[in-house]
């Protein structure tokens, strides 16, 4: 039986929640209304019905402008819910295969198999089955000593194995000063030894993957350069033919090393056609749109990406080196020489298909 303070915790925290949202819901309503004109009770009744007859969220209404007007409402049932839009990914990809592509070093093992560009590889940190590139093994600080003192002078990137979002990554620099090593933090001045850098960053039960820091393509780093700002790809497989549904590039902030949203970074959408991006925005409820980067001021919208035609090229293929996955969100960096995957999700966000013009039950069909 559950005690009744759990209960009334738990009450308190969903009528938190609901009040979370309906105040939320207020808010969008207001901006729709005052910058495109859609009523209160156009918008209300719309979200009353998509809710009723496909469980529509009144959230998901306006986090997929469910609201526009050119949308007509078979458009609008075309959306999908969390439940919907999981039941799809299990048909798409079957939740035995994503494995492969939710541990980063199984990931990209098979990406480099496959020839396909990622981030050099350096090693794995894990206290029991941890090993350097070379295979020697890589489970406490003394042998990260040993393998970052082939690495003097280089940054490298350590990232949780089962990490997203941006969630405890860290690129460090490495240095040696009177025989001793230390890392330099990217973003930080302090300098950690190497049993502290273990103790404060490489403490994750997964395990950590090491990659050298990918230095971007000077267009990409004009973005921010702060950041390695990658593309998010939607691709998807049909009759043994991959198709790339759509594009955003995100961009990170200034002094910011990551660019997730989750981080503070914002996107633009990109025109498949030709690689243009197109006007930037935040990924709040009801973004916020900008032609200029908020922070430095560097015009975005209009600039060009290099190796556009390679990036569709890439996307395309590594998609096909995943056994039985049929739908991805890769994220990829550009660095000088061309695309570079860093990574896979074949479970990727379902909000950012709004950026994509189509229902997601069509996006995915």
């Amino acid at each position: 039986m559950i005690p009744l303070k759990h209960l009334i915790r738990r009450c308190k925290n969903s009528l938190n929640r609901l009040s979370d949202k309906c105040q939320s819901v207020s808010v969008a309503s207001q901006r729709v209304k005052q910058q495109n004109g859609i009523s209160y009770s156009r918008q209300y009744s719309e979200l009353l019905t998509l809710f009723m007859l496909k469980r529509l969220g009144p959230l998901m209404y306006y986090e997929a402008q469910l609201w526009r007007p050119e949308l007509s409402f078979k458009d609008k049932m075309g959306f999908l819910n969390s439940q919907q839009y999981q039941r799809r990914l299990a048909q798409l990809n079957p939740v035995p295969y994503r494995k492969l592509s939710q541990h980063k070093v199984t990931e990209k093992a098979l990406l480099q198999l496959a020839g396909i560009p990622t981030p050099a590889f350096a090693g794995f940190f894990h206290p029991q089955k941890g090993f350097a590139q070379r295979g020697e093994p890589l489970r406490c600080a003394t042998e990260l000593s040993d393998m970052l003192s082939l690495c003097i002078g280089k940054t490298l990137c350590f990232k949780p194995t089962e990490g997203w979002g941006g969630s405890g990554f860290v690129a460090a620099q490495v240095k040696a000063e009177n025989e001793r090593l230390y890392l330099i933090p990217l973003g930080q001045n302090e300098k950690l030894s190497v049993p502290e850098f273990v103790s404060r960053y490489l403490r994750s039960a997964q395990g950590m993957l090491i990659e050298h820091y990918l230095v971007q393509h000077s267009v990409m780093a004009d973005f921010n350069p702060d950041s390695v700002n990658t593309l998010r790809i939607w691709v998807k497989q049909t009759h043994g033919e991959a198709q790339v549904l759509g594009v955003i590039l995100r961009i990170g902030r200034r002094h910011a090393v990551v660019d997730n949203a989750s981080q503070g970074g914002f996107i633009a959408r990109v025109n498949m056609m030709t690689g243009q991006l197109q006007r930037a925005m935040t990924t709040e409820l009801l973004p916020v749109e900008f032609d200029t980067h908020p922070d430095s001021g560097v015009q975005l919208t209009g600039r060009q990406l290099p190796y556009w035609d390679e990036c569709l090229a890439l996307a395309r293929k590594t998609l096909s080196v995943f056994p039985h996955s049929r739908f991805a969100g890769l994220d990829m960096a550009i660095s000088k020489t061309g695309p570079v995957i860093i990574e896979l999700n074949l479970e990727p966000d379902k909000v950012t298909a709004r950026n994509f013009g189509l229902p997601l039950k069509q996006l995915l069909s």
